[in-house]
């Protein structure tokens, strides 16, 4: 019954690492991925910068994600994309204000848009602060419970070999 516990803790625990490789991989990979799909100027419709409240405790903090909305035009067909990077997400001041200042005056930008579905877009390429900041977190986690559950299951081990012993 202890092992049924335990093995739900961990496992419930373990799920959160698994859930941050799984966000964060795809994110990795189409950020390698999008460098190569077909460049196209867009037109910059609007510039938003959204401020998510933090709690209440005086450690908690606010979070700022720029949120654009550009066209394309392909063919004669125009796209809508708001697509920032692959992985973007909530991140502090610091890093959103610099995105938000360069696309609040731009009225022209360079897109990246998927040679094989032209719905789907992006302005920037490449590895960002916060998709790397939560793979690295999810491959330590993982590593944590790993180390865990191991240690767990040694002591255990040398538990069982004592037993034999007296």
């Amino acid at each position: 019954m202890r092992m049924i516990g335990a093995i739900l803790v961990f496992g419930l625990i373990g799920f959160i690492g698994l859930f941050g490789l799984y966000k964060t991989v795809p994110a990795i990979f189409m950020t390698q991925v999008s460098k190569f799909w077909n460049k196209e100027i867009a037109t910059v419709e609007s510039v938003e910068m959204i401020i998510s409240e933090g709690g209440h405790s005086r450690k908690s903090h606010d979070a700022y994600e720029v949120y654009v909305s550009y066209t394309y035009t392909i063919g004669n067909k125009t796209y809508r994309g708001n697509n920032i990077g692959f992985g973007y997400r909530l991140n502090s001041i610091e890093n959103n204000s610099e995105i938000f200042e360069t696309l609040k005056y731009a009225k022209k930008i360079s897109v990246y848009v998927n040679p094989f579905d032209e719905e789907d877009s992006v302005i920037t390429t490449g590895l960002n602060n916060s998709t790397i900041g939560f793979f690295i977190f999810s491959i330590m986690w993982n590593s944590f419970i790993m180390m865990i559950i191991m240690t767990s299951d040694f002591k255990n081990e040398q538990r069982k070999e004592n037993e034999i012993f007296i």
